[in-house]
């Protein structure tokens, strides 16, 4: 709409420009019209006199002994004067040609004044322009940033949550491994345990065969003197096989205390190495999450001061862009109403002018209508009076003098008053014609 309303303006001023333009070229052309038309006429005038007195001349000779010289010498007289006046008119025409030269000049310039004006505002609008995009582009940037920042706060928060699932499947995998370990020790503790019992099963079974094998012998020792090579034989054998065992069973019940005494032991080590593996992993847990915890407040207090940021900005841009419209606003004011001024002065200048012009061209008018007036009711000299002829002093026409041009010789004011009054032409000279 603005676009529009500038074009609009635009187009005004310079129809108006082309309307000056056109009013100084009618002017100008009028002027030369209405001079040369002048200079004809006084060219037409000076021509009729001569004829008059080339004519008056030849007829002093033929018909005017007495009178001829006298009015020869009037005629000089008055051929002077008519020089004098045309020279006058010529001068007069010449200098409103000049003055008209310079309105013409000082139209030139307010239109090159106009022009420059014309240049002043393009260049403004067109700064304008520049400055407007250029705000839009920092605009744009602004959002652009914006939206950059909430890109990675996103990001930063799908990352935090991918790292908590993380931490959750580790905390789940952890746990898993450790119940499985927990199983695995109860299944070999309890596996162990079924191998100590079956052992101390055995080791119980082969201590009472020997026993029993002791009480056997004391009974042959005491019954049975005669079979002492059989006996020793059977000791031996009894020792050998028997003894065997019965070391065997000695140590293995030995060994088997010792086994449960280490069992034990193994047992408290494992579950102490659990706890601390348990403890280690929930203070690594909890050191995360308190990590976490600070890397999302750092995160949160960020995210604020770059909002705050972009609010002040924001907010300072806003203040400038309106203070920017603000004076935009007041100089295009300022501007329309120099320019409305300056129109006005234009238009009334042109008005005046013109209305000089006019007023110059009517005097103009009115002097050349005078002049030839006077001509043509001057009586011939020495040639005699037409019929009907009307003395000018009869009371009739007078010419009344007239200032139409300053500094123009007031002394001369007709040329009737080179005829003194008793220098009638002769009564009867219409008749001898």
């Amino acid at each position: 709409g603005r676009a529009r309303a500038l074009m609009a303006e635009r187009d005004a001023l310079r129809k108006e420009r082309e309307d000056a333009h056109r009013i100084a070229a009618d002017t100008r052309a009028s002027i030369e019209m209405e001079a040369m038309k002048q200079r004809r006429e006084l060219q037409a005038i000076v021509d009729a006199e001569h004829k008059h007195m080339e004519e008056g001349a030849h007829g002093g000779h033929v018909h005017g002994h007495g009178h001829g010289h006298d009015h020869g010498d009037d005629s000089v007289e008055s051929h002077h004067a008519v020089h004098h006046e045309f020279d006058q008119q010529h001068h007069n025409i010449h200098a409103e040609m000049e003055e008209m030269k310079a309105t013409q000049e000082e139209l030139e310039r307010d239109l090159q004044e106009q022009r420059k004006l014309l240049y002043a505002k393009k260049k403004l609008r067109e700064e304008m322009d520049t400055e407007r995009a250029e705000q839009k582009r920092e605009e744009e940037r602004i959002e652009l940033e914006k939206r950059r920042l909430k890109e990675e706060n996103e990001r930063q928060r799908q990352e935090q949550l991918r790292w908590a699932e993380e931490q959750q499947k580790m905390m789940h995998e952890l746990m898993n491994q450790q119940r499985q370990l927990r199983e695995f020790t109860m299944e070999s503790l309890q596996a162990e345990e079924a191998a100590l019992q079956h052992q101390d099963h055995v080791d119980l079974h082969a201590h009472g065969h020997d026993h029993a094998h002791d009480h056997d012998h004391g009974h042959d020792h005491g019954h049975d003197h005669g079979h002492d090579h059989a006996h020793g034989h059977a000791h031996a054998h009894g020792d050998s096989f028997y003894g065997h065992d019965a070391h065997d069973h000695g140590r293995g019940h030995g060994h088997g205390h010792h086994h449960h005494h280490g069992h034990d032991e193994l047992h408290e080590l494992e579950y102490e190495l659990e706890d601390e593996e348990i403890r280690k992993e929930k203070e690594f847990v909890e050191a995360e999450k308190a990590a976490m915890e600070k890397a999302r407040q750092a995160l949160l207090a960020e995210k604020e001061r770059l909002a705050q940021e972009a609010a002040a900005e924001l907010a300072a841009e806003r203040e400038r862009l309106k203070k920017e419209q603000e004076e935009e606003r007041n100089s295009r004011q300022m501007f329309q109403e120099m320019q409305k001024q300056q129109r006005e002065a234009f238009a009334a200048e042109q008005k005046a002018f013109m209305e000089e012009l006019m007023a110059q061209q009517q005097a103009l008018r009115e002097q050349a209508k005078l002049m030839s007036s006077m001509f043509t009711a001057m009586p011939m000299m020495g040639a005699p009076q037409q019929a009907g002829y009307q003395d000018p002093r009869a009371g009739g026409y007078t010419p009344k003098p007239r200032d139409y041009h300053a500094g123009y010789d007031q002394r001369r004011t007709s040329h009737y008053d080179d005829f003194p009054v008793e220098e009638a032409p002769p009564e009867g000279a219409g008749e001898e014609e």
